[in-house]
């Protein structure tokens, strides 16, 4: 057959028959990168570019978007009305282009701040944004496709810990500045967290990774204040970015940098030879096989917390900021803390490198957390206890407890009602929170002797305060705030600080990590 004759059967092929062979093409172009065969298709004949081309035909992409990405997620949390075939393939061009920047390392690296133009720097964020969505979404072919197709390892390593990254944070470090985490700053480092490589940090990461987890004087828990129970959002949480999603400008707030920066700083201080060997849950260890168990790794619930938390106002009705049961169990892992004088001077505006010169020091501690509700469907007419400070974990101050094997009576001093909360219970309670409140009790022990844990989790956003008190010895009360970062197989991070200190002013902290154990 001559090759004008091939040219006239194309241009004789069935509109649906030429989707068909378009489809088989991208079939045969999996498991990583854009269709590439598709673009040679396209190239072949007018007709054919007529009937497949992007802008005659975006049901097509749509259908080759779902071949190649995850979106059983996006359309649960989405619904179907905002995920037309438009907003795929609009998508699909938009994933494909932002990761062709991501493998060519185009924005990592940037040695001058004032070649860094504005619109640059709006590429990384949609660039950043899109990455993160995509392991938000992940059910197995998001993170391959990010982490083999698209090399984001490498990126993410160049612009947050590379002597020239454009983030410009060893930058700022060598002129004694203390960063300010952006939002593109505050992205890479959850990818970060998501794609660690221990072995692959040199010492500009270590030494950003330190600064970000224990520069507590600096960089808060929360993107909202920890010490307040309210469920907007204060004047200091980081302004939303407005990207491009399905289609469709929408707008997000970027998670805080420090959940993150813990996990990467206690995994990458638990892989060095000196140190015990990790006991943090990684997010997508790269040497899971293929064949092994990976249900809890690309479980499609595993990081809806996480995507509540980047909605400009998060609630009950968009849904869990709050897994139930994330925390009923036990839990180990370790907490760290530096010398007084040395966390004394922090506070004196000395600059990020006098951290790095200070010794740390880590302990194993065990937990035993049991997770209380104050259910809507059984107390329609109870009211939660009022909040208390934020010093006392806000439970109010003298309230008397005592629990069972089915939950927990509450009862402020001096009142005669008792506010009942009941135990979560895997077999009785829904995933998605439906609860006025949530009390988090239990206890533990440490190299520093044994102590209960009692405290409260804000709703709006999932943030858990918890008060730990020493039974013996004098070891006193010290409050742990932060996330669980993932469930199931997730970790609970964040920091601890003294509960002399007022809560308006920067106490003596550390920072903590604990997974479930196993």
């Amino acid at each position: 057959m001559s090759f004008s004759q091939t040219m006239l059967s194309l241009d004789n092929v069935p509109g649906d028959i030429l989707e068909y062979i378009a489809i088989a093409l991208c079939v045969t172009d999996r498991p990583l990168g854009p269709p590439s065969s598709l673009s040679a298709l396209l190239r072949t004949c007018r007709s054919v570019y007529n009937v497949l081309s992007f802008s005659a035909n975006k049901p097509l992409y749509g259908r080759i978007f779902k071949m190649t990405f995850d979106s059983s997620v996006a359309l649960r949390r989405l619904g179907l009305q905002s995920l037309t075939a438009a907003a795929l393939a609009d998508e699909l061009v938009l994933r494909f282009t932002v990761m062709k920047r991501f493998r060519s390392g185009e924005g990592s690296i940037e040695p001058d701040r004032e070649l860094l133009d504005a619109r640059e720097v709006e590429q990384i964020t949609q660039g950043l944004w899109t990455a993160y969505f995509m392991v938000l979404e992940n059910e197995g072919k998001n993170i391959e496709m990010l982490r083999i197709y698209a090399r984001i390892n490498t990126w993410i390593l160049d612009y947050l810990f590379d002597a020239n990254g454009a983030s410009f944070i060893n930058d700022e470090i060598r002129q004694e500045i203390w960063p300010e985490p952006s939002v593109n700053i505050c992205l890479a480092m959850s990818l970060a967290w998501f794609f660690l490589e221990p072995s692959r940090i040199g010492i500009g990461g270590q030494r950003t990774l330190k600064m970000f987890s224990l520069g507590s004087h600096r960089y808060s828990p929360s993107s909202l204040s920890w010490n307040d129970f309210r469920r907007d959002r204060p004047p200091n949480a980081l302004e939303s970015s407005d990207v491009k999603f399905y289609g469709r400008d929408r707008s997000f707030y970027a998670p805080s940098i420090v959940p993150t920066a813990i996990l990467s700083f206690l995994s990458l201080m638990a892989s060095t030879p000196f140190m015990t060997r990790p006991t943090l849950t990684l997010a997508f260890p790269e040497n899971v096989s293929a064949k092994g168990d990976t249900t809890v790794l690309n479980s499609s619930t595993r990081w809806e917390s996480e995507w509540m938390r980047t909605l400009p106002a998060p609630s009950d009705k968009h849904g869990p900021c709050w897994i139930n049961g994330c925390m009923d169990g036990i839990w180990e892992g370790k907490f760290t803390y530096m010398d007084f004088s040395d966390f004394a001077a922090l506070r004196h505006d000395v600059p990020p490198g006098f951290l790095q010169a200070s010794l740390i020091a880590q302990h194993d501690q065990f937990w035993t957390l049991r997770e209380h509700h104050l259910l809507t469907t059984e107390n329609a007419t109870t009211e939660p206890l009022p909040i208390g400070d934020a010093l006392s974990a806000f439970l109010p101050k003298g309230c008397a407890m005592v629990e069972d094997s089915t939950g927990i009576n509450m009862q402020e001093p001096g009142k005669s009602q008792v506010v009942r909360y009941v135990r979560w219970n895997k077999n009785e309670f829904p995933l998605v929170c439906q609860s006025k409140d949530i009390v988090i009790v239990g206890e533990g022990h440490s190299n520093w002797g044994r102590f209960i844990l009692k405290g409260r989790v804000r709703k709006s956003d999932g943030f858990v305060t918890l008060l730990k008190e020493y039974t013996d010895g004098p070891r006193g009360s010290w409050l742990y705030r932060g996330y669980v970062i993932g469930h199931p197989g997730g970790n609970l991070v964040g920091r601890w600080r003294d509960t002399i200190t007022p809560s308006l002013h920067a106490g003596y902290e550390g920072c903590f990590a604990l997974t479930p154990r196993k």
